[in-house]
């Protein structure tokens, strides 16, 4: 049985999913959750099927309470669902077209399966879903030139400057990376100079400006 999460704080865009994936296809819902707590709960009480394709959709930016900005912490989100014993997939469905974000969302530390605008049709999705219940990876057609540029960048960092990279995407405090990473806040501050000095940038902003362009 094909069953689909919806990962979005927008409860809107949550049943707009709902809905039209139930009228034009064949997948069933198994859960909406619309925070990281609401999945953090859905993860401690899931038990995993070996029969079942699940597939999560998880939006990337989240608003949070006293915060005027949105975090990027669906990378959070996509890294819990790694596990291998909870047997499930993600797909990116964000509104966010760089290639930057596409390649990290991607890569090896954060797991997704596949990326899709929510500029796209309705029907990229369940080719998303469709191609990556066969196994596959997928990248909405025309975000695969950016895709691949960026890529080809991220992949001159290390892997814990990729773990750096995601903090930043998320808009930690250097004390927030220090303690998310076990590590001193002298340490983060090392890290993040090299990242600087390999993607040309001099700070947080012009990092996050760069992938977002690149």
């Amino acid at each position: 049985m094909k069953k689909i999460i919806i990962i979005d704080d927008h409860q809107l865009l949550r049943e707009g999913i709902n809905s039209w994936v139930s009228v034009n296809s064949d997948w069933q819902i198994l859960a909406k959750l619309g925070n990281l707590e609401e999945v953090k709960a859905f993860i401690e009480s899931y038990k995993p099927s070996q029969t079942d394709c699940v597939v999560a959709i998880v939006d990337l930016s989240f608003k949070v309470s006293g915060v005027n900005t949105e975090k990027l912490y669906g990378f959070e989100i996509l890294k819990m669902f790694k596990n291998p014993e909870l047997n499930i997939k993600t797909l990116v469905y964000s509104s966010h077209e760089s290639g930057g974000i596409i390649a990290h969302s991607l890569s090896k530390e954060i797991g997704a399966c596949g990326y899709v605008s929510k500029n796209s049709d309705c029907n990229e999705i369940l080719t998303a879903l469709e191609a990556i219940a066969k196994g596959e990876k997928f990248i909405q057609p025309n975000l695969l030139t950016s895709y691949i540029n960026a890529q080809t960048k991220l992949n001159l960092l290390t892997h814990r400057e990729k773990e750096i990279l995601n903090c930043v995407f998320a808009k930690y405090t250097n004390d927030e990376i220090a303690k998310n990473m076990n590590i001193s806040k002298r340490s983060v501050e090392n890290y993040l100079s090299r990242v600087y000095d390999k993607t040309g940038t001099n700070n947080k902003q012009q990092l996050l400006e760069y992938l977002e362009k690149n």
